[in-house]
């Protein structure tokens, strides 16, 4: 065992005041993450829990010397020499940068053995009090004109504050990133105020909530862009299908194809996005780069014809999306962003030649920045025959990694049994299940959503779906 101290050391404690206990429930859930940083190899990410576990083993023994952990002292004096020796002992020349099975169920020991979706687990300082999350859904329900956040957007979020996370509907970075009516903003006062009070209403129920940080591209029309102008995308290649306008169904158009000139424009707004999502008081962002959105258009090579640096070869393809998350990260600490990625959902007309290879590259690009997790769209939104190796995009991500796309709870509870998920994001659960925590827990029946009611409307089939109690 790495901690044998671990086992003797009560999971609750029968304290003077809650805060003790709570903080001493900190301090446990610190020590299982540790199993999850040793088996990522991450020595920055190992050594920055390293001084948090010891801050808070320090201010827990100011406040109530006598009830100081019985494991302390043991974590305190030894834990930073055996983990980092057993993290050098690692071969960097392994191609998946992973310990091999034996080593793996040495160093873990029992630690992970109990993980579960109702178990806790912590992005930096912020900590899930589970594993089912909500995922990001576009419900077209903000107040026109100015996309903003209004009352029944609060309430339906918080409605559903027990989830580990909720990522909040995809929300565009600027007027010219939009692509459909009513959908949220992340640019203007109004909107982040508005955005403001749906974090204090998440907040006050003891919620966690992220904003996905959008850019629909060539997924638009003129007639939502202002001036009407023409959208733009890696490529000038028109995608199949019609835009949703307010006038109704309409043909996609060309888009136009993004100077490079014109590159550094859009990652600064996203960098002015990011801000805007601090000043409205969201705990983190997520960055979407799925479902053939801007992102996803240049990472994709049946979108991305460029022969500049930005198209061509994968390091090429990838390249806004670094830009993008380097500026993110100048606003916001690593484990408060994630990433969005969907390597084979043909949704929005979009494809790739090689998409395992495609997203495997992608996911090694993202090692090493410390980020919060990666949340993967895991095959075909859209019905069709899934060819993707989910697990070889996990192994070579160095963090937390967040499943999705048509997960129930059998399935997401043997997907984390089985190491292949840290956490699970659920979406129309949510969207018909405010409760879906408590139902999940108490294998209680679950509400049947409501498609007609999904996109657009007021408070029936948003904020009216029953809870247990």
């Amino acid at each position: 065992m790495l901690y044998p101290a671990y086992e003797s050391a009560p999971h609750t404690l029968q304290g003077p005041t809650t805060a003790l206990r709570e903080e001493y429930s900190s301090i446990v859930r610190l020590i299982q993450d540790m199993a999850r940083i040793i088996k990522t190899r991450n020595s920055e990410h190992l050594l920055e829990s390293l001084v948090h576990l010891e801050n808070q083993m320090i201010k827990y023994h100011e406040k109530e010397e006598d009830m100081f952990l019985p494991m302390g002292s043991h974590i305190l004096n030894t834990s930073r020499d055996e983990l980092l020796r057993k993290l050098h002992e690692f071969d960097a020349s392994t191609t998946t940068r992973k310990w091999n099975s034996e080593q793996y169920q040495r160093i873990k020991g029992d630690e992970m053995t109990n993980i579960d979706l109702f178990s806790p687990i912590s992005l930096g300082d912020l900590t899930l009090p589970n594993r089912i999350i909500m995922a990001p859904l576009t419900r077209n329900r903000a107040a026109m004109p100015g996309n903003v956040p209004q009352t029944m957007n609060a309430t339906y979020y918080a409605q559903r504050a027990s989830a580990g996370l909720i990522i909040a509907e995809a929300t565009q970075v600027s007027p010219q990133g939009i692509g459909y009516p009513a959908t949220p903003g992340i640019h203007s006062e109004e909107q982040i105020q508005g955005w403001h009070a749906v974090n204090d209403a998440v907040h006050a129920k003891g919620g966690r909530l992220f904003v996905q940080l959008w850019y629909c591209g060539r997924i638009s029309h003129p007639d939502l862009l202002p001036d009407k102008q023409q959208p733009v995308s890696a490529s000038a290649i028109k995608p199949e299908g019609d835009a949703v306008t307010f006038e109704g169904m309409k043909p996609f158009v060309e888009p136009r194809a993004l100077r490079t000139d014109e590159i550094p424009g859009i990652v600064d707004q996203y960098r002015q996005a990011a801000k805007c999502a601090m000043e409205a008081g969201f705990d983190g962002v997520e960055v979407h780069s799925a479902n053939g959105y801007l992102l996803d258009q240049f990472l994709r090579d049946g979108s991305n014809q460029r022969d500049d640096n930005y198209g061509g070869s994968l390091e090429n393809r990838t390249r806004l999306l670094m830009e993008i998350l380097s500026a993110v990260l100048e606003i916001w600490e690593p484990s408060r962003v994630g990433v969005r990625i969907s390597p084979e959902n043909s949704f929005n007309d979009i494809r790739d030649s090689a998409p395992q290879a495609t997203f495997n590259f992608v996911a090694k690009a993202l090692c090493n920045r410390r980020l919060g997790y990666l949340h993967v769209v895991e095959g075909e939104m859209m019905g069709g025959q899934s060819s993707v190796d989910y697990r070889q995009i996990r192994d070579n991500f160095d963090g937390y990694y967040m499943a999705n796309c048509g997960y129930d709870k059998a399935r997401a509870q043997s997907t984390i049994a089985r190491d292949d998920a840290d956490m699970v994001s659920f979406g129309q659960l949510f969207l018909a299940n405010p409760d879906l925590v408590q139902r999940f827990k108490t294998d209680a029946e679950l509400n049947t959503p409501d498609p007609d009611t999904f996109y657009g409307g007021d408070e029936k089939g948003y904020t009216d779906y029953p809870t247990l109690t």
